[in-house]
């Protein structure tokens, strides 16, 4: 009985420290030995039963440690506070700010650990988490233990099983570097907006300056395109009276000086043949009279050739250009001369047919004085060429003159040579285009083009 009776006393000590739903144990499987009636055997499995206890209340303990290793190493402020507000848990990050060890922070009540003053500011948010609501917030905390910060608070009601809150879970997150970079960034498109502002300003400034200064330009251009108009029709108007002086001037040597120099060489033969003996001086006068009058009258007659070529009147255009051809004494320097001219060139107008004959003219003076070329090759034709400004075509006046000479100087063309600017002065009050460039093959291309028929170059 002693046996039983001391093994009643053994085993209702070891049943009480188990209380089922106490504590840890209440997790721990629960397996009672079967009974036996041998003291030593029931020891035994008593022995077994607290070894299998010990090691199940051990795994807890890893497991109670694992899970505080895995809070505390998080950077996140966690803590857990039931209904009166006293801490029943906290990890090592939220006992830091604290200034505290966690051990000591459980069991405070919250004004001890935050202070009235910020309890007082927080009760609006901890009075919803009682209430069962899941409450989050960003807060400004000054801590009192560690730098500012600002926070975004979450509140995790817990409730029981009979559906009341017990306490609430806090989580408390640093977000100051997030607040920072986000006031960075708002700051940065403050500015970038004011800087796009004031660019959008600067840059309307600026195109209303540049569309002042368009309008200026093309008003500039429009009374430069008029005054060009107005100096090309006043370059028509001169070269006009030029070749109407000249006309004049040929005339009036034809008929004042060839007369008079007709009559002056009937005179002097008629002294001559007066004065029969050889070595009178009157007969060799009279010859010598005679020789310089002539002389004097191929003179006037080459100059009023120059100034007014008779083929031009009398022949037409073609016969004109041939005759320049002829008089420039190309073939006599040595020069190789191809011709090809087209046929219609008698139609044209007088100031063309002026023009294009004091192009060649000058154009072929330049190849026997500044080219020492060995060929020369003359083209003259009329062609239909199409109109930049619309899709019918015009008539034009083609003169394209080309030699294989030493090419223009590397400056270009020399405005400077009052032939030239004849030339391009000539051609452009016809409302012609002139270029003049050096050939890839060595020599000087010129190639004029002049618009013909009724109204084609006034101005």
């Amino acid at each position: 009985m002693s046996t039983r009776s001391s093994s009643t006393v053994c085993r209702q000590p070891l049943c009480r420290t188990l209380p089922e739903g106490k504590g840890i144990a209440a997790s721990i499987s629960r397996r009672r030995p079967p009974v036996t009636e041998d003291p030593a055997e029931e020891l035994r499995q008593l022995r077994e039963e607290n070894a299998r206890l010990r090691a199940q209340l051990e795994g807890v303990r890893e497991e109670h440690r694992l899970l505080r290793f895995l809070v505390d190493s998080l950077p996140d402020f966690v803590s857990y506070v039931d209904r009166d507000l006293h801490y029943r848990f906290c990890n090592r990050p939220y006992a830091e700010i604290a200034g505290r060890a966690a051990e000591r922070v459980v069991g405070m009540h919250a004004s001890e650990v935050l202070g009235e003053e910020a309890l007082r500011r927080i009760q609006p948010h901890v009075e919803r988490a009682l209430r069962g609501e899941l409450v989050q917030y960003e807060e400004y905390v000054d801590y009192r233990f560690g730098e500012d910060q600002y926070v975004d608070v979450q509140y995790v009601p817990r409730f029981g099983p009979d559906s009341e809150v017990r306490g609430f879970g806090v989580l408390v997150r640093n977000i100051t570097a997030q607040k920072k970079a986000y006031e960075a960034l708002r700051q940065n498109s403050a500015n970038l907006e004011t800087r796009v502002t004031e660019r959008t300003e600067s840059l309307q400034r600026l195109n209303q300056r540049l569309t002042r200064e368009n309008q200026a330009r093309r008003g500039a251009e429009q009374a430069l395109a008029e005054q060009g108009g107005q100096l090309r029709l006043l370059a028509r108007k001169l070269l006009e009276a030029q070749e109407t002086e000249r006309c004049n001037l040929v005339r009036e040597l034809h008929d004042d000086v060839g007369q008079a120099l007709t009559a002056v060489r009937t005179y002097a033969a008629v002294i001559r043949n007066q004065h029969s003996s050889s070595d009178d001086i009157c007969p060799r006068s009279a010859q010598t009279i005679m020789d310089l009058s002539g002389q004097l009258y191929d003179s006037i007659h080459r100059i009023m050739c120059q100034l007014r070529p008779r083929a031009l009147d009398d022949l037409g255009l073609s016969a004109a250009l041939q005759s320049c051809i002829d008089a420039a004494g190309l073939e006599a320097a040595g020069v190789a001369v191809h011709v090809r001219i087209g046929k219609g060139l008698e139609r044209l107008d007088e100031t063309v047919s002026i023009a294009a004959y004091r192009l060649l003219q000058e154009a072929l003076t330049n190849v026997l004085r500044h080219a020492d070329a060995g060929n020369v090759w003359i083209r003259v034709a009329c062609e239909k060429r199409p109109k930049a400004s619309d899709s019918y075509s015009r008539e034009v006046l083609e003169i394209s003159i080309e030699d294989d000479g030493r090419g223009l100087p590397e400056g270009g063309v020399q405005v400077q040579r009052l032939g030239l600017l004849g030339i391009e002065e000539r051609v452009h009050s016809v409302g012609g285009d002139l270029v003049i460039r050096n050939r890839p093959a060595g020599g000087v291309f010129l190639r004029a083009l002049i618009p013909v028929g009724k109204g084609a170059h006034d101005g």
